[in-house]
């Protein structure tokens, strides 16, 4: 069973009319958040830099996390399995004799 959550309007004049409240999906929650987040980014990043510039350490922290680029998810290696890993140190203790 998937859950719905309930989003409702800020204010009447910051947004066009809307219904008390909307039931949305999961999915469409985390587009209208992404959207709400993205038209209201330049307010958020002022308030952000303001908090900062008062000495407020966790402001700070999240001002800089905001300037350094994304990071690369990383290929890592595929792990070695027990038994190749048990494979493997055979082949070190007992080589083959050819």
């Amino acid at each position: 069973m998937k859950t719905l959550c309930r989003v409702r309007a800020v204010s009447e004049e910051e947004q066009p009319p809307v219904p008390a409240a909307i039931v949305l999906r999961p999915a469409q929650c985390r587009t209208y958040l992404r959207n709400l987040l993205a038209e209201r980014f330049p307010v958020i990043a002022d308030a952000f830099v303001k908090q900062a510039e008062a000495g407020s350490c966790q402001h700070l922290k999240l001002v800089t996390q905001l300037l350094e680029p994304p990071k690369k998810a990383s290929r890592a290696k595929p792990r070695k399995g027990v038994l190749q890993l048990w494979h493997e140190q055979l082949e070190r203790e007992h080589p083959r004799k050819s």
